[in-house]
C-alpha cells in the first residue's frame, strides 16, 4: 500500500515538474517573440528613409516597435520574478 502511494505521489510530482519546465519555456519563447517583432519593426522604420512620402510608414513602424518593446519588457518583468522562475 505504501509503495503504491509513493509511486503515485512521485508520478504527480514529476508531472508538476514537467509542467513548470514547459511554462518556463513558454515564458522565454514569448519574450523572444516580442523581442523579434520589436527589432523587425525597428528595422522597417530605419529602412523607410526620411522622405515625406514615407513618414507615415516610419511613424507606424516606430509605433509597432514601441508596442512590441513594451510587451517584451512587461513579459520579462512578470516572468523574471524569483518565485516564478
Amino acid at each position: 500500500v505504501y509503495r503504491v502511494h509513493w509511486l503515485r505521489s512521485k508520478a504527480l510530482k514529476d508531472r508538476w515538474e514537467e509542467e513548470l519546465e514547459l511554462i518556463r519555456s513558454e515564458a522565454r519563447w514569448t519574450s523572444n517573440f516580442f523581442d523579434f517583432k520589436a527589432c523587425l519593426w525597428a528595422n522597417m522604420e530605419d529602412s523607410t528613409g526620411h522622405a515625406v512620402a514615407h513618414r507615415g510608414q516610419a511613424c507606424y513602424a516606430a509605433r509597432q516597435s514601441s508596442i512590441y518593446g513594451r510587451l517584451r519588457d512587461h513579459c520579462r518583468d512578470m516572468f523574471d520574478q524569483d518565485a516564478f522562475l
